[in-house]
């Protein structure tokens, strides 16, 4: 908003604020100011190939990707038949999940505090990968079995 208001000075201060240092508040500026096209905006041939934002899109592109990958939609969606065999009702199972995905949303926002995104995504995705490795393994084990 400001640097559409041409406020560059407010712009500077809050930049600096929140950047600690000059060279990273003055980078940051740079990306601010990069010059536009004639509406006013960066095109998506300038995103996905101008070398200024080809990083800052991979980098998107990817933690999208992982987002997609971790299977949270397949465990919600089929929850009822993973869990079949426990004695408890369908609606339970749905509730539990559904709490448990709250308070693990919870423990993740206090852990992003103590060891920022990237070192959680890098560590819970690598912990992903295992649990669904082995929810898929424990599933093709019990359809085998009966």
């Amino acid at each position: 908003m400001l640097k559409q208001k041409n406020q560059t000075e407010d712009l500077n201060k809050l930049m600096n604020n929140i950047y600690k240092t000059e060279e990273i508040a003055q980078e940051r500026i740079d990306i601010i100011t990069v010059s536009v096209g004639e509406n006013g905006e960066i095109s998506y041939g300038e995103v996905c190939c101008d070398r200024k934002y080809s990083k800052a899109t991979f980098v998107g592109i990817t933690l999208a990707v992982f987002s997609q990958l971790t299977g949270i939609n397949a465990i919600m969606f089929y929850s009822n038949k993973i869990f079949k065999g426990l004695a408890i009702s369908a609606s339970t199972v749905t509730a539990l999940i559904g709490i448990v995905n709250f308070l693990a949303t919870l423990v993740g926002l206090s852990l992003l505090y103590c060891f920022g995104r990237k070192t959680l995504m890098l560590v819970f995705n690598a912990l992903m990968s295992v649990t669904l490795l082995l929810l898929s393994y424990y599933s093709f084990e019990g359809n085998t079995t009966g």
